[in-house]
């Protein structure tokens, strides 16, 4: 369950980064507002491998 959690948060932010609004992610992942944002909070929180922050720099570039 853990991962799934994870996975789904990452899927999470990697829709915020293509410019989408919060509302039309949350409804894309069919998911409430605030728990897309507690998705992203947890991946900025907990995410802070240096592969993963390179990964994150590379999809904000595209």
């Amino acid at each position: 369950m853990y991962r799934a959690a994870i996975n789904r948060e990452r899927k999470a932010f990697v829709l915020l980064v293509q410019d989408k609004t919060t509302r039309n992610i949350a409804r894309q992942l069919f998911i409430g507002e605030k728990t897309f944002r507690n998705h992203i909070s947890n991946v900025i929180c907990f995410e802070t491998h240096p592969a993963f922050l390179l990964c994150l720099i590379v999809t904000m570039r595209f």
